[in-house]
């Protein structure tokens, strides 16, 4: 039976450099009669840095950093319930009994999509510069 030993000319070599939370925020939100209709966003990144080594010497042959964003993002509405007791209140009548209502939506990238991202990314742009 033949052994069979797997040389390789060069490897590569990856590491999580940055990690940047709410590098960018934004938010925002409009009142009308205690109504309020709000929301934002928020984007985190990331970065890594790959290296191509020379198996044999150990040498850097190439390396390349990449960053990657991770969005997020939310959308608030609230006083529905006291717009609707003053609108009721303006017209003459009372209603002492008025539900208020208040719903938010979050949206958040994960992380381990975002990292995939950008390793998919610096492989991409390494692959291009060793096309003969």
């Amino acid at each position: 039976m033949a052994h069979f030993v797997a040389a390789i000319d060069f490897a590569w070599a990856g590491t999580l450099s940055k990690a940047n939370q709410s590098e960018v925020q934004r938010s925002g939100s409009v009142g009308v009669a205690s109504m309020r209709v709000g929301g934002g966003s928020n984007e985190d990144s990331i970065g890594i840095d790959v290296r191509i080594v020379e198996a044999a010497s150990g040498d850097i042959v190439d390396a390349i950093t990449v960053r990657t964003s991770i969005k997020a993002d939310k959308a608030s509405v609230s006083g529905i319930g006291d717009l609707l007791g003053t609108t009721i209140a303006q017209r003459g009548r009372s209603s002492p009994r008025t539900p208020n209502v208040q719903a938010q939506q979050r949206h958040s990238e994960g992380v381990d999509s975002a990292l995939r991202a950008a390793i998919d990314e610096a492989a991409l742009q390494l692959a291009r510069r060793f096309e003969p």
